[in-house]
């Protein structure tokens, strides 16, 4: 039988009770204890580093973190660092060897891995999930091999963990549309490029103050639209695999045309003219039936309202036939949890993270407690209790009170159990439509240091030559009469060079 933990909180958690109708604020609650808890006989305490995001409260008070501390006997001193100066602190932390005992939501880049992992400074994990204290992350790791591909360095040694997404609707980013506005213009829901633009067109020109279209960035737009255009995103970059031989497209017809696609709606008025330069935060302000007309997102969550507001759609067929969607890999945000080489209790530690990866401990991660935080139907489908959904200060001020995953980056599982509460039926839906047109990618290998700072390099150079020339084509500052000029450049900087570093790790990796 599984021990009992008796724990102190200030409402009953017991699901099927009812609430006392007296005044008292506390209740002594059962709470079952996991299985191998707690993981120490005698408490430890642990230094934590970890980027923390603009909707988290401090980690110190979130609810899960204090109550995983009673149940595990480990206490993170938490060094919850905002990601406006979390990159000069990491850097000067590996820099200086002054480490914390684990990071999480680390944010290390494979840069970090490939210098401070051969060094000694971060933890091989391999031995310790090997023995055992990892049993959640060993299940992953052997039911998906491609994960074991994308965080393992070229001398076999894996030094940080990843988020681990294995529901495909927490993968991809939804093609949204105003279903209002098609309604109200009396128009059928556009299957290809030429009519998004025709419907786009309706929008500006019947819908005052409309924006037609706009997105996070311009970068997210060119590779949302990519697979209309037979552009794939392979190894984490702009990348084409076909036969086994890597194509990065930047200098590609199939780029050109789809630069040509945007350029259109630019000059007609049916791309925000602000998608160059709008901060996140003033993009997420425009999500709202009343001002766009169609957006890339991975969720409806963000639209001011949503009750049948907006239909996700399949992704628009393309002037040549391309129709597909790109999804991202199962291994996500890597570098979220490492360990380092000061960590006196890694196998502890490397347990402690593991419980997040499995589904018990991902629920409890990501929705507390049965009956205070959470609620389970009798078809076990989860749900955030009333006092999280309808908290004054909005529901995700709420689950940032609660506990870290909001936000991304943080290392643990997300399944389709323990995501059902965010997603809604209309983004249920969205991915419906998208499952048809799924495109798998090829996850980018560690390279070693050397090889990594080489790419790194010319990648740079290319990456702002690249998202310079874009805008500069894209707001016709730029005449695709300069097209080859422009290919020229892109290989004077380097872009064979890339190719080849990229097609050597491909196929290293599919040795």
């Amino acid at each position: 039988m599984k021990r009992i933990l008796a724990i102190s909180l200030a409402v009953l958690l017991l699901a099927g009770c009812t609430a006392s109708t007296t005044t008292s604020t506390k209740t002594d609650v059962v709470v079952n204890l996991p299985d191998g808890f707690p993981i120490t006989a005698a408490p430890i305490t642990l230094n934590v580093l970890g980027e923390k995001a603009a909707v988290h409260s401090a980690w110190a008070d979130m609810e899960v973190f204090k109550l995983y501390e009673e149940l595990t006997g480990i206490k993170m001193v938490f060094e919850d660092v905002p990601q406006a100066g979390y990159r000069e602190k990491l850097n000067l932390m590996l820099a200086s060897n002054e480490l914390p005992d684990v990071f999480v939501r680390g944010q290390l880049t494979p840069m970090d891995v490939a210098k401070y992992g051969p060094t000694g400074a971060l933890l091989d994990l391999n031995p310790y999930i090997e023995k055992g204290a990892a049993p959640n992350v060993k299940a992953l790791l052997a039911q998906y091999p491609e994960i074991r591909e994308a965080i393992t360095s070229p001398d076999g040694c894996v030094y940080s963990l990843p988020t681990i997404v294995t529901v495909d609707l927490a993968r991809t980013e939804k093609n949204w549309i105003n279903k209002v506005w098609l309604g109200q213009l009396g128009l059928e829901v556009p299957k290809t490029t030429d009519e998004l633009v025709n419907v786009l067109e309706q929008f500006k020109n019947k819908i005052p103050n409309s924006i037609p279209l706009t997105g996070v960035n311009i970068a997210s737009v060119v590779n949302n639209f990519g697979g209309s255009f037979g552009l794939h995103q392979n190894m984490n970059y702009s990348i084409n695999i076909d036969g086994g031989k890597v194509n990065i497209w930047f200098g590609d017809d199939n780029y050109k045309k789809e630069l040509e696609f945007l350029t259109g709606l630019y000059s007609k008025g049916l791309l925000d003219r602000d998608i160059f330069t709008h901060k996140q935060q003033e993009f997420v302000a425009k999500l709202h039936p009343d001002k766009i007309g169609f957006v890339h997102r991975q969720a409806d969550d963000n639209f001011a309202k949503n009750d049948d507001q907006f239909i996700g759609i399949a992704p628009l067929k393309g002037p040549d036939g391309y129709q597909f969607k790109h999804i991202n890999n199962i291994a996500r945000d890597f570098g979220a949890f490492a360990i380092s080489a000061i960590n006196k209790y890694p196998a502890e530690t490397l347990r402690w993270i593991d419980y997040f990866y499995g589904e018990e401990g991902s629920i409890f991660f990501r929705m507390g407690i049965l009956g205070k935080h959470h609620t389970a139907d009798a078809q076990g489908n989860l749900d955030y209790s009333d006092a999280i959904k309808n908290d004054p200060n909005g529901m995700g001020v709420a689950m940032g009170r609660l506990t870290a995953w909001s936000g991304g980056s943080f290392p643990h599982l997300i399944d389709a159990r323990n995501s059902i509460a965010v997603n809604s039926g209309a983004t249920m839906q969205a991915q419906e439509a998208l499952a048809p047109y799924l495109d798998t990618t090829f996850p980018m290998p560690i390279l070693d240091l050397k090889t990594q700072q080489e790419a790194a390099n010319i990648r740079n150079d290319i990456d702002k030559y690249v998202a310079e020339t874009r805008s500069s084509f894209i707001t016709g500052k730029t005449g695709f009469d300069k097209w080859d000029e422009y290919v020229e450049t892109l290989e004077k900087i380097g872009i064979k060079k890339l190719e080849e570093i990229y097609q050597k790790a491909y196929d290293e990796a599919k040795k």
